[in-house]
Formats: C-alpha cells, structure tokens, sequence
C-alpha cells in the first residue's frame, strides 16, 4: 500500500508469510478438490458467504501446486510400501534365481461412464495396482480428451501452452490392460521386484496383454482368479437363468431367482471352510470345494 501524499509505502499482508501453515488459498483449493468441486463451485460457495474470492488464475496455479505435492506424496508413500512388501517377500524366500523379490498384487480397472458391456466409449480410465500384503499402491489413468485441445480443434486454433491430460488415442476398452501391462514392464527399473501373480477379474484380454508383453525372462506372470468376480459372475449367470423363459418350468425359475443371495452365501461359506481346512493337500481342497458347490442347490432349495 502506498501514501498519494508522502509516497510512504507499506506491504500487509493477510496471513504470516513465515507460518509454516497451509496458507488459506491452498487450503480453499484443497478443500474444494476434496469435495470434487472446481473454480465454479468455489465462487458460488464464496459469494453465499460474502468472502472475496481470488482469481481463476491463481485457483489454477494453487491447483498446480497441490497435484504436484499429491505426487511426491504418492511416490515417497510407494517407494515405502515397496520397500516393505520386498522385504516381506526376502523373508519368505519369494525371490527368483537371481534374488529379484517376487509380489503378488491385485489389479483392477474403471472407466468415468459405464459400458453396461456394450458402449465402450468412456474418455477416460484408471487402473490400480495394490500390493496383497500392504494394501498399498498406485492408481494411473489414460484420458482421450483434453479440454483446451478440444476447444482450440473447434475452432481450427493451435492450442496454448498448457498441460494437457490427453495421452491416450486408442480404444477405451484397451485403456485398462494399457496401463495394467505398463506397471508390469516397470517394476524392476523403478523399484527392483517383479510381479509374479495377480489377482483380478475375468477378463482374459488383460492377461493374454501380460503373457504377450513377456514383462519379466524366465518368468511366466500366474494370474489368480478373484473371488468376488467369480461370485458375481455366478449369481449373473443365475440370474439369466432365472429371466431365460426357455429354461426350464417357471416354478423352478422363480425358485432359483429367489435363492441367488443364498446360493452365494453357501459357497461364500464353503470355500472358508476348505481354506481353513487342516492336514489336507491344496488338490484335496479343491476337489472337496467342487463336490460342495456342486451339492450347493440341495442345500438352498428348502426354505
């Protein structure tokens, strides 16, 4: 601030410049990502209450620094959750013949608008690797679209300098295995273990991407069928059954309809017992865990 007068000049400023304290724009910023929220929604949030609102230039610039706080956090935190999940694997002797630690993760994808199996057009989708033991790990996307590209295209303008989010010019049904086959092909440069086994859904494209890819040498990826697919894909082919006029008399369709959640409950609790299941091999298990499934429908039709 400066005197017309005198020309005495004063700076003020709103917050102590030497607080080590979240400042209250990167706070607002923050705050207003949390709830999925943009300059938009702030400025009508900040009007309501009568408070003076700083620029959408600023707001991008608070939003710039906080991404890119988010993902030093993000590999400092992974770079942990590696180091644990090697050493856990060191422990166990889970380690190829040259001593690389092997880890088991779990893998999965989603898009931003859903396909209902038939319209495969999202702009955008992530995928995550979580280690099994920790519970930890990390989560890329793939976007079609950017904003400021697509606008600058309608107008048959060259876009400004900006921070594009467009890295994807493929199909949104590869998007998943993309980014699923990229983290396998990494982890031994940027964290020197390699993945063995995974655990995911049906989808076979996703692993048949792994196997051609030969992310590791003398070393076949093993992938584990998640359970909890297995159980949904099974009450949806049910379900079909139950809806299918041609299959069987009604009486027997409406009663199976009925019993859907049970039947799952019965082999929920089936496959917890053999699991825990003492002094029988892992063959033994199996073949006992098929016998019961197969007796499931004996058990759930009574009331």
């Amino acid at each position: 601030m400066k005197c017309r007068m005198c020309s005495y000049t004063k700076v003020f400023w709103t917050e102590n410049p030497q607080s080590s304290t979240t400042s209250a724009n990167t706070a607002a910023v923050t705050g207003i990502r949390n709830i999925e929220g943009g300059f938009s929604n702030r400025e009508e949030f900040f009007s309501a209450l009568d408070i003076p609102l700083m620029s959408e230039k600023t707001f991008t610039k608070e939003q710039e620094k906080i991404s890119d706080a988010w993902k030093v956090t993000e590999l400092k935190e992974m770079e942990l959750a590696v180091f644990e999940e090697r050493s856990l694997s060191i422990q166990r002797g889970d380690v190829d013949s040259e001593g690389i630690p092997l880890l088991t993760v779990v893998v999965g994808g989603s898009w931003v608008k859903r396909s209902y199996k038939t319209n495969y057009t999202s702009l955008s989708g992530v995928s995550s690797h979580s280690w099994i033991r920790k519970q930890k790990g990390f989560i890329r996307r793939r976007n079609k679209y950017c904003v400021i590209c697509a606008r600058a295209e309608s107008k048959g303008l060259k876009p400004d300098e900006h921070k594009c989010f467009r890295n994807w010019m493929g199909s949104s049904s590869a998007m998943e295995a993309d980014i699923i086959v990229d983290g396998f092909t990494k982890r031994v440069e940027m964290h020197g273990v390699k993945y063995a086994r995974f655990i995911g859904d049906g989808d076979s494209n996703v692993y048949k991407k792994i196997l051609d890819s030969m992310p590791y040498d003398n070393l076949t990826v093993e992938k584990i069928e998640c359970k909890n697919h297995l159980l949904r894909n099974m009450c949806n082919k049910l379900k079909d059954i139950a809806r299918n006029g041609k299959i069987g008399h009604v009486t027997l369709r409406k009663l199976i309809g009925s019993r859907v959640l049970r039947i799952r409950t019965a082999v929920t609790m089936a496959i917890k017992y053999r699991k825990e299941e003492p002094s029988k091999t892992e063959n033994d298990k199996i073949m006992s865990l098929r016998q019961d499934i197969m007796n499931v429908p004996f058990h759930v039709s009574k009331s």
